[in-house]
């Protein structure tokens, strides 16, 4: 077990960082136009949130990327600006999904400091 993980830890420090995304914005708008209720509706769901808690909690080293949610703020809002954000641009649906959702989210919700 002990060879598993150094093993593995050693092929995740071999990747190149340009590797790091996992998926683009045609896979999150096939997610997040899917029929409520999907498995992938849900997957989008958590996607968004999961997104939205790591740019609203805010990152020390990259305040920039942060986004500031007003109290109350709910995952549906999230999805519509995300959803509106890829239908808009199509051509750019190829670029990474953390890339394309985040600028959505920090157009939509900026921080006072990034004015």
């Amino acid at each position: 077990m002990r060879r598993f993980i150094a093993g593995a830890l050693c092929l995740c420090l071999a990747t190149p960082a340009s590797a790091g995304a996992f998926y683009d914005g045609n896979w999150l708008y096939e997610q997040c136009t899917a029929k409520d209720g999907t498995r992938q509706a849900f997957v989008c769901a958590a996607y968004l949130a999961g997104l939205a808690e790591g740019l609203d909690f805010g990152s020390v080293a990259k305040p920039q990327y942060n986004i500031c949610l007003p109290p109350n703020t709910k995952l549906l809002q999230l999805h519509d600006v995300v959803v509106n954000a890829l239908a808009a641009m199509p051509e750019r649906r190829t670029d990474p999904a953390f890339a394309l959702a985040s600028a959505a989210l920090r157009k939509a919700w900026p921080c006072p400091w990034q004015h």
